[in-house]
């Protein structure tokens, strides 16, 4: 009956002392910082009319960039192991033009070669609900600046052509998996929604406010790896 008795003691002991460790993880405030690298494509439009062909309408996002490859990084603080608040920064090269539209018919030249380029840098917030514990989802929200080039060269004489401006919506979600006690590895997907205010050419040494201003989108996928306790 003694022998009984410890052993569910022992039990009882296990069964309480696994929650309190985990939840001592789960409270514990962490630095943290990921990397990730996917594929996007873009949506809506870059302006609301064509500079060079304002009778055809408004200036089609992809028509200035087909698609990107986005490198990016996040670093800030996880609050309670639920919270991330955190500054981002992502460089999205090998696009490239739509050589059929007006502003980059040159792009269909022989000889010509025509890169878009964007870059966004930002903040994020985001919720973590199951904390940092092994099967980690997470979705946020998140704002920030945006710029997309376009550099023309080869035979004809070279040019590059830019727009910036607000991002006004950024939400990221997915999912991590623990890898170990301090990496996460996972998919991801990621939706942003923004609008150019400034635009320049080079070639002409035009740049001023884009009128009217139209809303794009970018629609990324990707994985992403997390470093916690930074």
């Amino acid at each position: 009956m003694k022998r009984t008795s410890t052993a569910g003691l022992l039990v009882g002991l296990l069964l309480t002392a696994q929650p309190v460790l985990a939840q001592d993880e789960y409270e514990n405030g962490m630095g943290e910082l990921s990397l990730n690298a996917g594929f996007a494509l873009p949506l809506g439009n870059a302006a609301g009319t064509n500079p060079l062909s304002p009778s055809t309408g408004s200036l089609s996002e992809s028509d200035v960039i087909n698609f990107s490859v986005p490198f990016g990084i996040a670093i800030g603080y996880r609050i309670a192991g639920v919270v991330f608040i955190g500054g981002t920064f992502t460089y999205a090269p090998f696009g490239s033009p739509n050589s059929s539209a007006p502003l980059f018919s040159t792009c269909a030249v022989s000889g010509t070669s025509c890169h878009s380029t964007t870059y966004h840098a930002g903040f994020t917030v985001q919720w973590h609900p199951w904390g940092s514990r092994g099967l980690d989802p997470y979705i946020g929200v998140g704002a920030g600046y945006e710029w997309l080039q376009v550099d023309v060269s080869g035979n004809s004489t070279p040019f590059s052509v830019q727009y910036n401006g607000f991002t006004w919506l950024d939400v990221p979600l997915g999912v991590d998996f623990r890898l170990s006690k301090d990496i996460r590895l996972g998919p991801y997907l990621d939706f942003m929604m923004g609008e150019y205010r400034n635009a320049s050419v080079t070639l002409t040494g035009v740049s001023g406010l884009i009128s009217p201003r139209a809303i794009h989108f970018w629609l990324a996928g990707g994985v992403r790896i997390v470093f916690l306790s930074l």
